[in-house]
């Protein structure tokens, strides 16, 4: 009976070490893809700042050419028609801001955020998803606005520069 008692006893214990190993496994298994999805979640935001870099630059350029437009003159040779046309694509031609949510966009749908153990990036995340949701707002209200006030009234004025 003694016996039987400490073989019980002992398969008990390796049932717990074995169980305790396979926790740490599935801990270590859970950590390693944590530790990829934040570095992937750091790729994405740098490419993120060159992104905004060059969509700053974009808009800037597009400000800049509507500026010259309507401060502009209608052109009297071919140069200044090449030009002038150059500037006008520059307002005309629309590019919206798309964002880089490639990682935190898998993390929600594979159901992985929970995997982030940080809840500040967790939050910076979410911020970030809700400050990307402002700024298309913000883009869809300019594109009624340059629809309204740009487009239509410069399509009115085509005829006038002499060129069309």
């Amino acid at each position: 009976m003694l016996y039987a008692l400490g073989e019980i006893i002992l398969v008990v214990i390796g049932v717990l070490i074995a169980l305790q190993i396979n926790n740490w496994n599935k801990a270590r298994k859970e950590r390693n893809k944590e530790v990829n999805y934040l570095k992937n979640l750091k790729a994405d935001l740098v490419s993120e700042i060159k992104n905004n870099e060059e969509f700053v630059n974009y808009k800037y350029h597009k400000a800049k050419a509507y500026s010259e437009l309507i401060n502009g003159y209608a052109p009297t040779s071919i140069e200044e028609v090449k030009t002038y046309t150059e500037t006008f694509g520059a307002v005309f031609i629309w590019n919206t801001f798309v964002p880089n949510q490639n990682t935190y966009k898998e993390l929600l749908s594979s159901d992985n955020l929970s995997l982030i153990k940080s809840d500040s990036v967790k939050n910076g995340l979410l911020e970030l998803d809700k400050l990307y949701a402002a700024i298309k707002t913000g883009e869809e209200h300019m594109r009624r606005e340059y629809e309204a006030y740009i487009y239509d009234p410069q399509a009115e004025n085509v005829t006038n520069v002499g060129c069309f």
